[in-house]
C-alpha cells in the first residue's frame, strides 16, 4: 500500500523507485535536513569534492550505480535499457536484504567513512536510538556486498560488531552503578548517538555473546532493543514494497542460521534476508550476538 496523503502527523516512509511506502520506524530521508544524501557527489562534512578511488566500481564522483539487468529475460532488459528501473521491474530484481554492522558506533560517521572518504554505499543506516536513514532511492545500486549489490538492499547498523578478544570490546562496554550494560559512545563529527530523552545506549540483551563465523571464534554485545524494533519494522516494509525478499534466513538441516558464507549455488537460489558474512568469507557481520528470527518476527526452532 502506498502512502498517501493524511491528516495528523507526518507518517514515515521508504521511497522505492520515486513511491512511497509507510514504514512503522521512524526514517530520515536523504532530502531532510538532518539526512544523509549518497546521491550527492560533495563530502557531506566538508561540501569538498569527493576523492576518487582507484577501483574499477569506484573511479568516479558518484557513490552508487545502476543495476545489471544481465540475468533477466530479453524484453526486462530491454525495458530497463530504454527507461530505467521502474517499481514493477524492481520487483523482479530485488530478492535480498544485506545487513552489516558499520564499526563505528554511529550512523553520522558511518557515512563519513562509506561516503566521504571510502566511494562506497549503502541503502540504509540504523543508528543505536532506533532512527534509520535512508540514503537511496532503492531502485540505485548501492555498493556493499559484492556479487549481492544488483539483487539486493543494504543496511548498516551502527555498532563496534564483533572480535576475537573480550578485551577489544571492554572499553566501549561499560556498567553503570547499578550493574547494567552500557554502551560509551565517543564524541565523534556528528555522532547523534540517542536523542532527546537522555536514554543509554544500552544492548538488547546483557549477556556477551559468542560464536563461529566463517572459522572464526568472536565474542559480541548485542545490539540496541530500539534497533531490534526499527530493523524490523523496516523489514516488513521493503518486503511489502519488494516481495520476492522472502522472510527466512539461511539455515542448516536443523534450522539453526548458517555461520558461514553460502557457495555458488546457495547464493544464487537464495531469496531473504542474510548477512554480510553469507556472502564474503572474509566478512562477520552482523555477528554472533545477532537475533535474526526476531527481526523477521519469526519463532526459534523446536529442540
Amino acid at each position: 500500500m502506498l502512502l498517501g496523503a493524511c491528516a495528523g502527523a507526518p507518517q514515515s516512509f521508504i521511497v522505492v523507485a520515486g513511491e512511497r511506502f509507510p514504514c512503522a520506524a521512524h526514517v530520515i530521508q536523504w532530502q531532510d535536513p538532518q539526512g544523509f544524501d549518497a546521491h550527492s557527489e560533495k563530502c557531506h562534512f566538508s561540501n569538498a569534492a569527493l576523492p576518487r578511488s582507484a577501483g574499477p566500481d569506484t573511479a568516479t564522483e558518484k557513490r552508487y550505480g545502476v543495476r545489471s539487468a544481465r540475468d533477466l529475460d530479453a524484453a526486462t532488459q530491454a525495458r530497463v535499457a530504454s527507461s530505467g528501473w521502474d517499481l514493477p521491474t524492481l520487483r523482479e530484481r530485488i530478492d535480498q536484504f544485506v545487513m552489516h554492522y558499520d564499526v563505528c558506533l554511529d550512523s553520522a560517521q558511518c557515512f563519513d567513512v562509506l561516503h566521504d572518504q571510502r566511494g562506497l554505499s549503502v541503502h540504509f543506516l540504523l543508528d543505536l536510538d532506533g532512527t534509520v536513514y535512508q540514503t537511496l532511492d532503492l531502485a540505485h545500486r548501492a555498493r556493499h556486498a559484492t556479487k549481492a549489490n544488483d539483487r539486493s538492499i543494504g543496511i548498516e547498523i551502527a555498532q563496534i560488531g564483533a572480535a576475537t578478544k573480550v578485551e577489544d570490546l571492554a572499553r566501549l562496554y561499560q556498567h553503570d552503578t547499578s550493574g547494567r550494560l552500557w554502551l560509551a559512545i565517543p564524541q565523534k563529527t556528528g555522532a547523534p548517538g540517542f536523542r532527546g530523552s537522555g536514554a543509554l545506549a544500552r544492548p538488547s540483551t546483557e549477556a556477551l555473546h559468542s560464536g563461529r563465523i566463517n572459522g572464526t571464534a568472536l565474542v559480541q554485545h548485542d545490539f540496541t532493543e530500539e534497533q531490534y524494533r526499527s530493523l524490523a519494522a523496516l523489514i516488513s516494509s521493503v518486503r511489502t514494497a519488494l516481495p520476492r525478499i522472502e522472510a527466512r534466513v539461511p539455515v542448516d538441516t536443523t534450522g539453526a542460521v548458517l555461520d558461514r558464507c553460502l557457495d555458488d549455488a546457495e547464493f544464487a537460489a537464495f531469496h531473504g534476508v542474510l548477512g554480510h558474512y553469507h556472502v564474503q568469507t572474509n566478512k562477520s557481520d552482523p555477528g554472533p550476538a545477532f537475533q535474526w528470527l526476531r527481526v523477521l518476527g519469526l519463532k526459534s526452532p523446536s529442540p
